[in-house]
């Protein structure tokens, strides 16, 4: 993507991976183990966030996951974002963390949000 700034003259070039690969690998979903994990967007990289132990999927794994993000010192606050939002009511347990499209929904969501305001604020 490129952009021009009016206010600065400058010709900005910009290119991005989402926090997901876009399409689902041609699996069963019933046969394969997904862990619970987060790819939170940080200043310069991802923050990767995940529950070693498959064997015993349970949503209280993802719940401990969004709680030690909240607590990091590096979550952007409940208010930056759907996604945010989502991850914070999910560490207070006040949300349905059952659904994995939900996961990657809010990491999106707050990638998606991250990297506007980061390129809102370049000079």
């Amino acid at each position: 993507m490129e952009g021009y700034s009016k206010d600065t003259g400058k010709t900005y070039a910009f290119g991005d991976y989402d926090t997901f690969h876009p399409t689902k690998p041609d699996l069963d979903p019933r046969e394969v183990k997904e862990n619970p994990s987060l790819r939170y967007t940080i200043e310069g990289a991802w923050l990767v966030l995940n529950e070693k132990d498959i064997d015993t999927l349970t949503p209280k794994q993802f719940q401990a996951i969004c709680k030690e993000l909240v607590e990091s010192g590096v979550f952007c606050g409940k208010d930056f974002s759907w996604g945010d939002n989502y991850i914070y009511r999910a560490s207070q347990s006040k949300e349905d963390v059952k659904n994995k499209t939900l996961w990657r929904k809010a990491c999106s969501n707050h990638h998606i949000q991250f990297i506007t305001d980061s390129m809102k604020k370049l000079k």
